[in-house]
């Protein structure tokens, strides 16, 4: 059976008239937001809430959302009264705001070194799955954070470059891995289903291309060569668009070099193609049969022939619902499990040639 409890501050609450909960490997930080009735309506007294304080909310005693309170809406009716209640993880601060110090530009350091220093400006800690472990040693020749750049893009960049993954799995910290290769889900999710209530896909070739090609500066070098001096570039293809004149250029604000500037080609490809075959599947229940809660990058075995789909999936985003008269459910977001990487491989559906 699926629990719920929000502490904040001092106070728990557990019994809810609507809660909704997000995970994302897209926009890095979750959210809860509930909704208790009747909450203060007998006792007519104040809430003792305030902005900044904390914010954990518990799925069957696992932490999916630790931040601080960020939406207070309350409201009273003669036989109804409601507050509604609101925080992210803490790295939303990453998200929200651009890098105001005297250093924004390092040499020689090591991946780990640079987001340690970028997040501990701002007091978000750092963890290393096993995943990334032999990479975050990396040495990096330059890094600079841009003016105006959101912090969150900044540490994204670089881990992109080198196939890493920031994400926020609910416990106030940024996690450093890669797309899950080995973290599969217990269940399978399969057509005749009891717990598939519904489910959809939404498939366009509008925003993807043939190919993909980034320019840049070169990076300058201590012997001013003819390298130092040249723009730079590097493209890749989607070979599953045929029409060759189909065609996206994107010019990068960062230095490069021939090799970063083809990996970020391949980066948006793959991002590109991955998102242009998503599914959503809408089932019972916020845990598999198994007792675990559903995850983000999380492999996942689809089997749905109304959706023309039978493959392994990657769980990007997860939704969680519940009404009182509707229960527990959760939207499964669903995409090739290599869009969040350089690999060359295919990204199609069962509706391409």
């Amino acid at each position: 059976m699926n629990s719920l409890s929000v502490k904040i501050g001092s106070l728990t609450f557990s019994d809810f008239e609507e809660v909704f909960i997000r995970k994302s490997m897209e926009t890095l930080s979750g959210i809860a937001i509930f909704n208790t009735a009747n909450f203060f309506q007998q006792e007519q007294k104040k809430l003792d809430i305030h902005f900044e304080y904390s914010f954990d909310a518990f799925i069957n005693n696992t932490s999916v959302i630790k931040g601080k309170v960020e939406i207070i809406k309350s409201k009273f009716e003669e036989s109804k009264s409601s507050v509604e209640i609101g925080g992210r993880d803490a790295t939303s601060i990453l998200v929200d705001c651009d890098w105001d110090n005297s250093v924004n530009e390092w040499k020689k350091q090591t991946i780990l070194s640079l987001v340690n220093t970028i997040c501990g400006a701002f007091g978000v800690s750092v963890v290393i799955d096993a995943s990334a472990s032999g990479i975050v040693s990396r040495v990096i020749d330059s890094f600079k954070i841009n003016e105006g750049e959101k912090v969150y893009q900044a540490i994204k960049r670089l881990c992109v470059e080198n196939t890493i993954l920031p994400l926020s799995y609910g416990d106030g910290k940024l996690t450093l891995t890669r797309v899950s290769t080995s973290n599969y889900a217990d269940e399978q999710l399969k057509a005749g289903s009891y717990k598939i209530i519904k489910g959809s896909s939404n498939q366009s070739n509008i925003d993807r291309f043939n190919s993909y090609t980034v320019k840049g500066q070169s990076k300058e070098n201590d012997f001013k060569d003819t390298a130092s001096y040249l723009q730079v570039y590097g493209k890749a293809t989607d070979s599953v668009i045929k029409d060759t004149k189909r065609k996206s250029i994107y010019l990068s604000d960062t230095e490069l070099d021939f090799g970063k500037a083809v990996l970020q080609a391949k980066n948006i490809r793959n991002l590109k193609a991955g998102y242009s075959r998503p599914y959503v599947l809408t089932v019972r229940d916020w845990e598999q049969s198994s007792k675990k809660l559903w995850k983000i990058n999380y492999i996942v075995t689809v089997e749905v022939p109304l959706l023309r789909v039978k493959k392994q999936l990657l769980i990007y985003q997860l939704d969680f619902h519940f009404t009182k008269a509707e229960g527990f459910t959760t939207d499964i977001y669903l995409i090739d499990k290599n869009t969040y990487t350089t690999n060359d491989g295919q990204i199609k559906s069962e509706f391409d040639a």
